[in-house]
């Protein structure tokens, strides 16, 4: 924690028994961040083993750190058997994606074949900066 935000936190602290906020001159006090993104492409249905009609199925694809900095990426599909609720939910996390990095999508976590499966949508990517202790 810089010296400047360790004061701010103490005279805020202070501050509160004078009913003052201080959520204005924190959010002043830091500046915005790199722009986050990770791009998602490829989806397709794969058999965890063998045999496609064996339980389970997993969707892979590719994924690319479009980001300055290296970030954590979650990546969520659904899959669906017909126009109602989701059947399942598969999940990829990549740890340390540096910029520019590629990696294969293996998202895990649908507990049936593959051939149940009529379609899949990307429902959400999680992108989180990673900051390194000494990075600057």
């Amino acid at each position: 924690m810089s010296r400047q935000l360790a004061v701010l936190a103490v005279a805020c602290l202070g501050a509160g028994a004078l009913s003052i906020s201080c959520e204005d001159a924190v959010v002043e006090s830091f500046t915005d961040g790199p722009s986050l993104k990770v791009e998602v492409d490829s989806l397709a249905l794969a058999p965890t083993g063998s045999d496609p009609g064996g339980c389970c199925c997993t969707i892979v694809g590719r994924a690319v750190n479009l980001s300055a900095v290296a970030v954590h990426a979650t990546i969520k599909v659904e899959a669906f058997a017909t126009e109602s609720a989701p059947i399942g939910t598969a999940v990829d996390f990549m740890e340390d994606l540096q910029p520019g990095e590629e990696r294969r999508i293996r998202a895990s976590g649908l507990l049936m074949p593959c051939s149940t499966i009529d379609r899949f949508e990307l429902v959400d990517v999680d992108v989180r900066g990673v900051w390194f202790p000494g990075a600057p």
